[in-house]
């Protein structure tokens, strides 16, 4: 007789009748499987299968290796020569004693050393190379190095090294201060690098201030272009705003410059060469610059001076997604 195991049945098969195995084979899709989309090739291989294969668009792989220079083949590309054409650069004497140099180190692995801020020279030509300011005002390999110190601010909001300001925060005229080098004028100009719609060559020249007396005020100067906040249109990302200064020792007549019409085409005019038409009288001194993006108070500012339309850009993005 049979030994009876209790639940056998479990290591046979289930269920407990005996029955021969299902076959083996790919599970019938139903007519939708033969129908002609574009979710999968049209192949015999594909028929009669309930899932599909996915096909995913093909993507452009760019290899790392081939595309980008190692540091050995960076450090081989000579770097482009570019000429100062600003003042020498004052370097300033140190103040540590012998004695106290020696405890620096000390000091530093200790946590206990102490630096004044203020006294730290924090303008990096650097960052004017990598946003290319001195390429896109001057449009030659030229710099300078900031010798002549210069604040502009809308209240709390600065021009420093490419920070980000509101456009609706330079809706007035920003207050200025000059460093006093005992004699002498300034001038400066406020211009957007990228905010010029027409097909001339040239930058918005926000605000344009000549003949400033070394030691006195913006209003002392003589306002060739007046103020006129910051717009950039709708659509076209961060925009360069940048405040040049210029040291000069006699006055210079820019009245030639004087816009006919507050419109926003009379404000356009290259600045590399306005610098070149009196290079020998004046020479740069300090440069900053910040980067403001579109609001709801540029359109108010188009609109008061009679640009009733403008340019608007939107991105649009392609839909790679399989649905």
């Amino acid at each position: 007789a049979d030994i009876y195991v209790k639940d056998a049945h479990r290591i046979r098969g289930t269920p407990r009748v005996a029955r021969p195995w299902r076959p083996k084979v790919i599970a019938w899709a139903g007519p939708a499987a033969f129908y002609r989309n574009r979710f999968y090739e049209p192949n015999a291989w594909y028929k009669a299968r309930i899932t599909k294969p996915v096909l995913y668009p093909k993507m452009h792989v760019i290899d790392v290796d081939n595309h980008l220079l190692s540091l050995k083949e960076r450090l081989a590309v000579p770097e482009t020569e570019r000429y100062d054409i600003g003042f020498k650069k004052s370097v300033l004497p140190i103040s540590l004693q012998p004695s106290e140099s020696k405890n620096v180190p000390k000091l530093s692995r200790k946590m206990h050393l102490t630096i004044n801020l203020k006294k730290v020279e924090h303008w990096q030509l650097s960052i004017f190379h990598h946003y290319r300011i001195f390429d896109d005002i001057f449009h030659t390999n030229v710099f300078f190095h900031n010798t002549q110190n210069m604040q502009l601010k809308w209240g709390s909001t600065g021009l420093y090294q490419g920070n980000l300001i509101d456009a609706a925060d330079t809706s007035n005229k920003p207050d200025i201060w000059i460093q006093s080098l005992n004699g002498g004028f300034s001038s400066f100009v406020l211009l957007n690098l990228d905010g010029n719609p027409y097909s001339c060559g040239g930058e918005i020249v926000h605000w344009l201030v000549a003949n400033i007396p070394d030691g006195k005020s913006v209003g002392d100067g003589t306002e060739i272009v007046p103020y006129f906040q910051v717009v950039p249109f709708r659509g076209t990302g961060y925009h360069r705003i940048a405040c040049l200064l210029l040291r000069h020792n006699e006055i210079i007549n820019l009245t030639s410059r004087k816009p006919s019409s507050p419109a926003l085409i009379d404000r356009i005019f290259n600045v590399g060469q306005l610098y070149k038409e009196f290079e020998k009288q004046w020479t740069p001194s300090s440069l900053s610059f910040a980067q403001a993006s579109w609001d709801a108070s540029v359109n108010e500012a188009l609109h008061r001076i009679g640009l009733l339309q403008f340019q608007t850009f939107f991105a649009t993005f392609r839909n790679t997604s399989i649905i």
